[in-house]
């Protein structure tokens, strides 16, 4: 099923803008 893959990187891709960007 690619929309589990496709979610699993737009996880990522969330984590890593907060990683990135922390917010108070």
């Amino acid at each position: 099923m690619w929309v589990k893959i496709y979610l699993y990187l737009l996880n990522g891709f969330c984590q890593t803008e907060q990683y990135h960007t922390p917010k108070a």
